[in-house]
């Protein structure tokens, strides 16, 4: 009697430890399964003793993450970027915005060619003006474009692309009333005329 009763806990003891291995590899193997990747620690990609804010990210058909960021150094804030590649490796960190003025609110869109499209508010010394750059998809600069008029302020820029890689921006513009400003870039970079959407007052 006591032999069996040595043997049966001996077989639960097991029995347990059999369960647990199976809980554990399950667990483990749950997110290959569903096709889950499990990503290292968080990763710094803005650099180290630089305060940014606002940051905003996009995906491209080839899973590379575009992210864009405020970046305050020096008493001036600037629009930076850079991509992650689909194996987590980082690009080199890009200036979007010009020095010497405050810039602020990125947004941005890829289109079907992996460009993308990035807006934001600057300070022109008087007003803040909506500007846009276009990113080459293998990380070239095209050129800032300035697109809201002169002397009145632009806030909360929002950037989309639509089939033909247009890019639309919108805006809101103070002057004695808000409005909303729109403009259309070409795929090439080439904005279009501006034009207002929403009715005065």
């Amino acid at each position: 009697v006591v032999w069996m009763n040595r043997e049966v806990r001996r077989r639960a003891a097991w029995r347990a430890v059999i369960g647990m291995i199976a809980v554990v590899t399950g667990m483990a193997l749950a997110p290959l399964a569903h096709g889950w990747v499990r990503y290292p620690g968080a990763q710094t990609h803005s650099g180290i003793g630089l305060a940014t804010a606002q940051p905003q990210v996009a995906i491209d058909s080839q899973d590379r993450a575009r992210i864009v960021w405020t970046r305050f150094s020096g008493g001036i804030q600037r629009i930076q970027t850079t991509r992650i590649g689909a194996n987590g490796v980082q690009g080199a960190v890009q200036d979007l915005s010009a020095a010497g003025q405050n810039a602020q609110q990125p947004q941005l869109a890829i289109d079907s060619q992996d460009r993308a499209a990035v807006v934001w508010r600057r300070f022109d010394g008087a007003v803040y003006r909506a500007q846009s750059r276009r990113i080459g998809a293998g990380g070239a600069l095209g050129a800032v474009n300035t697109l809201s008029v002169m002397g009145e302020d632009a806030f909360d820029p929002q950037v989309a692309v639509d089939t033909q890689d247009r890019a639309a921006v919108v805006w809101r513009r103070f002057t004695a009333d808000a409005v909303i400003d729109w403009r259309r870039i070409s795929a090439g970079g080439i904005p279009g005329p501006e034009d207002v959407m929403s009715s005065a007052g």
